[in-house]
């Protein structure tokens, strides 16, 4: 059984890998923040963005490979606090030397598909086809970044790599402000749902199940190693859709206003996950309807998760000053 540690564990993303696998890997988590959503038997409380000392390797412990999860993955506030996206790229260098140093022979990175930026054109997009100088904010910059910085450290490291391009992860842990769960909760209460970018735009939304399993696929696979892939359910569906489809099933009474995409926001995305098919042996398995039926539950089910601070946010970032 592999000895997998994960930063950022305690997030939406890491809490799905660690309840779909924990007992397919031994799993230790590092993190800033406690988990909401499990206890913290297995957590070791630790910010990446603060330095190393050097003892901190020791009581880690060795490990077979290092999943970095951990971002401030927020593309409008990194506009707004762009050494947010800084942060991201240090913390990326910090978790290679931590991976070095516990002797971890494999680092996996989740990126973003906001490194291709606005080249969406009604077809699916490749790997190779995200270049410098197509990226919209600070944070996606800081994606690209740290994806050179993972694959020039690892080549000189003698260390394997996978970087996966994740894009709008939704699932049954998650309570923050991306979309599905930000509608969910406007929707909850009858509150006008504004959708940035209007009618037109395209997400690719990938389940938390899937996402899951493509990243223990990453862990586990012995070829295809060095590389990178998207990771996502390869079918862009339109935001307006989500929103029209939690609001009929919340059977809310909350109005949906179309809007015009925030600053740095792209219009459109939907990856080829050929790749990491055909490398990966990945194939996702939660169609967008089944998907968000299942997180409209979780998210009526599970709403003492929501604190009195993530209500407040919630709100302002709808518009509604408290």
């Amino acid at each position: 059984m592999s000895k997998v540690l994960i930063t950022g564990g305690s997030g939406t993303v890491g809490s799905g890998l660690f309840d779909g696998y924990k007992d397919k890997m031994d799993i230790t988590i590092i993190d800033r923040s406690e988990s909401i959503f499990f206890n913290n038997h297995n957590l070791i409380k630790f910010d990446l963005a603060s330095p190393f000392y050097g003892f901190e390797y020791d009581f880690i412990g060795k490990h077979d490979v290092v999943v970095h999860l951990a971002a401030n993955a927020r593309v409008h506030q990194s506009f707004l606090n762009p050494d947010l996206a800084l942060e991201n790229y240090i913390s990326t260098h910090r978790a290679l030397e931590l991976a070095k140093n516990i002797g971890a022979k494999r680092f996996i990175f989740t990126s973003s598909r906001e490194v291709y930026g606005d080249r969406y054109s009604g077809r699916p997009l490749f790997e190779f086809e995200a270049e410098v100088g197509y990226q919209k904010s600070p944070y996606a910059a800081s994606k690209l970044g740290s994806e050179s910085l993972v694959s020039a450290f690892c080549e000189t490291n003698d260390m394997e790599y996978i970087i996966l391009r994740l894009s709008n992860v939704y699932g049954n842990y998650d309570y923050s402000e991306r979309a599905v769960p930000y509608f969910c909760y406007l929707a909850q209460r009858d509150l006008p749902i504004k959708v940035f970018g209007g009618d037109e735009k395209i997400l690719d939304f990938t389940h938390q199940d899937d996402c899951s399993f493509g990243i223990f696929r990453a862990i586990n696979t012995e070829c295809g190693l060095n590389s990178t892939y998207n990771l996502s359910s390869g079918c862009g569906t339109k935001l307006s859709y989500i929103a029209k489809e939690i609001v009929g099933l919340m059977k809310s009474n909350s109005d949906i206003i179309l809007a015009d995409n925030r600053i740095g926001e792209v219009h459109g995305y939907a990856a080829d996950i050929s790749k990491a098919g055909r490398y990966l042996d990945y194939t996702p398995s939660t169609r967008i309807e089944l998907g968000i039926n299942s997180a409209v539950n979780n998210f009526n089910l599970h709403q003492t998760h929501t604190t009195d601070e993530y209500q407040k946010k919630m709100l302002n970032d709808a518009g509604y000053q408290l």
